[in-house]
C-alpha cells in the first residue's frame, strides 16, 4: 500500500515538474520583445502590425472549438504536440518570407497553437491532478504555471539584448525553446483515463457546450469577466513599440518587459493563498484594475512602468482565483469543449485590445489606449459588484421572508 501510494505521488511530481517544463520552454522566446519591432523594420506600419496581431487571434478563433472537441474524443497530448509543431512552423515561415503575408501566414499556424496552449493543456492538467485526486491543487499548480509562464517571458524579454546578432539568429534560438516544449510533452505519461469517451459527434459535442453555458449562466458570466480581464494584458504585445514611444532604446525594451512580468510571476506564485475570497472582493480588484490602467495614460514615461508592473501583479492573482472557479464549475467529459469556449472568449477580447490599440495609434500614441481600455474594465467590474450585491440582497430577503 505505502509502496503504491509511493508510486502514484511519484508519478505526479513527475507530471506538475513536466508540465512547468513545458511552460517555461514554451513561453522561452528570445524573439518575444522583438518580433512587433521586427516588423515594423521589415515595413510594416503600426496598422499592418495591429492587422497582423488581431489575424493571430482570428487564426485561434478558428481552431478554437476543433481542437478541443478532437482532444476531448481523442488525445490531449497528441494534440499538444501538433500545436508546438505548428509554432515551429510559424518561425520557420517568418524566416522564409519576411514580409506581411508570411507573417500573416505564421501567426496564423501561431494562432492554432495558441488555442491549444489555451484550452487543452488546461483540461490536461485538472485532469491529471483530478485522477490522483488531488483536484484541490488546481489553484496551485495553475498559478504556479502561470508564474513560470511568466518566467520565461522575463527571460525571454532579455533577448532584446541580442539585437546585434540579427533577427534570423534570435528567431533561430526561440525555434529551440518551442522543440525542447515538443520534447518534454512527448515524455509525457498522462494518467488520467477517460471511462466514458464521448462518442457524439462533432456537432452534438458542440451544442453539449454551448447547453452547458445555457444551464450554468455563472460560468458564462465567469467567461466574460475573465476574458476581457485578460484582453488587458494582451497590450504586452506592444511594449516594444511603446518602448520606443516612451524614448527606450531599441535594445533595451526587454527591460520594460522584464520589469512588469516579474511581477505578474509574484502574484502567480501567491495566488492560491487566496483562494476562498468573496466575489465582492474579486470584483472590486477588477475595479482597481481598471483604474490603474487609466492612470497609466496619465503617467505616461519611465514611471509608468512602475504602475503597468502593479496592474501585471494584481491582474495575475485576479486571473488565477477566476480561472480555478470556472475549472471547479466544469464537468470532466466536456471539459476540453467548454475550456475551448472560455479560449474562444478570449481571443475576442485580444482582438478588441488590438483594435483599441490601432485606434489609439491613429490618434498618435499608445497612451489613448490604455485609457480606452482602463474604462471599459472599470465599468465592467462596477456592473459586476451591483449585479452580485444585487443577488445576495435578494438572496437574504427571500430567506427572512
Amino acid at each position: 500500500m505505502t509502496d503504491t501510494k509511493g508510486k502514484t505521488n511519484s508519478k505526479l511530481k513527475r507530471f506538475i515538474k513536466q508540465a512547468y517544463a513545458y511552460k517555461f520552454f514554451n513561453s522561452f522566446i528570445l524573439l518575444y520583445p522583438l518580433y512587433a519591432i521586427m516588423f515594423k523594420d521589415h515595413g510594416m506600419s503600426d496598422t499592418e502590425v495591429s492587422i497582423l496581431l488581431i489575424f493571430w487571434s482570428i487564426g485561434s478563433i478558428i481552431f478554437q472549438i476543433p481542437c478541443g472537441l478532437i482532444a476531448d474524443k481523442y488525445s490531449r497530448k497528441n494534440m499538444i504536440l501538433l500545436g508546438q509543431a505548428m509554432k515551429v512552423c510559424c518561425f520557420a515561415v517568418w524566416l522564409i518570407f519576411p514580409n506581411f503575408i508570411g507573417f500573416l501566414t505564421g501567426f496564423l499556424m501561431w494562432g492554432f497553437q495558441w488555442a491549444v496552449n489555451n484550452s487543452v493543456f488546461e483540461a490536461l492538467v485538472y485532469e491529471e491532478l483530478k485522477s490522483f485526486r488531488k483536484r484541490k491543487l488546481y489553484a496551485k499548480v495553475s498559478g504556479r504555471n502561470q508564474a513560470i509562464h511568466t518566467i520565461g517571458e522575463v527571460t525571454s524579454a532579455f533577448g532584446s539584448l541580442l539585437i546585434f546578432l540579427g533577427y534570423d539568429i534570435i528567431t533561430y534560438l526561440s525555434m529551440a525553446s518551442v522543440i525542447s516544449s515538443f520534447v518534454v510533452v512527448l515524455c509525457m505519461k498522462p494518467n488520467s483515463k477517460r471511462k466514458n469517451k464521448p462518442n457524439l459527434s462533432y456537432l452534438k459535442i458542440l451544442r453539449q457546450g454551448i447547453n452547458i453555458l445555457k444551464k450554468e449562466p455563472k460560468i458564462f458570466f465567469i467567461i466574460v469577466l475573465l476574458t476581457t480581464i485578460i484582453g488587458l494584458a494582451y497590450i504586452d504585445e506592444y511594449f516594444g513599440l511603446i518602448g520606443l514611444e516612451m524614448g527606450f532604446n531599441k535594445q533595451y525594451v526587454g527591460f520594460i518587459f522584464a520589469s512588469v512580468l516579474i511581477m505578474e510571476s509574484l502574484g502567480g506564485f501567491i495566488a492560491h493563498k487566496f483562494e476562498g475570497i468573496p466575489d465582492s472582493i474579486l470584483y472590486l480588484g477588477v475595479i482597481i484594475l481598471g483604474f490603474i490602467f487609466i492612470s497609466i495614460s496619465l503617467v505616461y514615461n519611465i514611471y509608468g512602468i512602475i504602475i503597468l508592473a502593479a496592474f501585471y501583479f494584481l491582474y495575475s492573482i485576479i486571473k488565477v482565483l477566476l480561472f480555478a472557479k470556472f475549472q471547479h464549475s466544469i464537468k470532466s467529459n466536456t471539459r476540453g469543449t467548454v475550456l475551448a469556449f472560455y479560449s474562444l472568449f478570449e481571443q475576442i477580447s485580444s482582438i478588441g485590445s488590438y483594435a483599441v490599440m490601432m485606434i489609439a495609434a491613429a490618434l498618435g500614441s499608445y497612451k489613448f489606449g490604455f485609457l480606452m481600455l482602463g474604462s471599459i474594465v472599470a465599468v465592467l467590474g462596477l456592473i459586476y459588484t451591483f449585479v452580485d450585491t444585487k443577488t445576495r440582497n435578494d438572496s437574504e430577503e427571500n430567506i427572512n421572508g
